[in-house]
């Protein structure tokens, strides 16, 4: 996905690199420290973890309390009723006062060769995963949706993590090393009727055939019927092959590359589901 390269801070040190030389250490750790929080916390939940919860994140509607039911019968739940975003909390906020750091970086990638990589302003960082989310949204995928992540350690990734929490869809990442068939298990579990990939990757000097790999997963019986669309970012395959293109795919980059890069934010319940890990 083409996009302007963001703004690279000068760094406070010229005799550091990487991200010491933008974000200075900014912790007093005390094991004394700790156990004070700790015994807080355990003194008065509620008013401890209710007020993390009101000074680090920003909330589109309170919560009435901050925890709720017991453990005993498996009924707690936490922040019931108040609505946020993820993706507002760690994106949007930052591009506006009083943060301003829209400029700033958010995200330093560095590829599989040393010499590759990638400094992400905020405002990059919004405008690629909106219009993620708006590809998205255009396809059909809904909130409450599963959508299976199976990519190499690109900064399309992250974008697509944070752009299915702005829209409300639940992401599965699948590590880029697993077979057809985990994949096709995965998908069958969570009903995933959307799959994220790339035509292919690179890790450790090897080219990944991703797509390849996905294509035999949702063509297994059990995924037939559960899959409608497999994204695929890039127009390539393994060996710079143009990939050959079946109803079920759609041409990820073309389609992103087209959306505008504004997309409102679903607020979400405290208590809805935000990803699905496989372990």
């Amino acid at each position: 996905m083409s996009s302007p390269e963001a703004k690279r801070l000068k760094p406070n040190n010229e005799s550091m690199s990487g991200p010491q030389a933008i974000y200075g250490a900014d912790t007093s750790a005390s094991f004394e420290l700790y156990k004070a929080d700790h015994a807080a916390s355990i003194r008065d939940t509620a008013a401890y973890w209710g007020g993390l919860a009101k000074s680090k994140l920003e909330w589109y509607a309170p919560f009435p309390n901050a925890v709720s039911g017991c453990f005993k019968d498996g009924s707690v739940s936490w922040f019931a009723g108040g609505k946020l975003n993820v993706c507002y909390n760690a994106v949007d906020r930052y591009c506006l006062p009083p943060y301003n750091r829209g400029q700033e970086t958010a995200i330093i990638w560095e590829g599989d060769e040393p010499t590759e990589s990638k400094y992400i302003s905020y405002l990059e960082l919004q405008s690629n995963v909106c219009r993620i989310a708006n590809a998205l949204k255009a396809s059909g995928v809904c909130k409450g949706d599963v959508v299976t992540l199976y990519m190499p350690m690109v900064p399309e990734l992250a974008y697509t993590m944070l752009a299915c929490a702005r829209i409300g869809a639940v992401h599965s990442v699948i590590f880029a090393g697993f077979s057809a068939d985990a994949i096709a298990d995965r998908i069958e579990d969570a009903k995933s009727k959307w799959v994220v990939t790339a035509s292919a990757g690179k890790r450790g000097g090897r080219d990944l055939p991703l797509k390849n790999i996905c294509d035999v997963a949702v063509k297994k019986e059990r995924c037939v019927s559960i899959v409608e669309k497999v994204f695929v970012f890039d127009g390539k395959g393994p060996g710079g092959n143009e990939w050959a293109q079946e109803d079920i795919h759609v041409r990820f980059s073309d389609l992103v590359d087209s959306q505008r890069p504004v997309c409102s934010c679903e607020w979400m319940d405290a208590e809805d589901p935000l990803f699905i890990l496989y372990t």
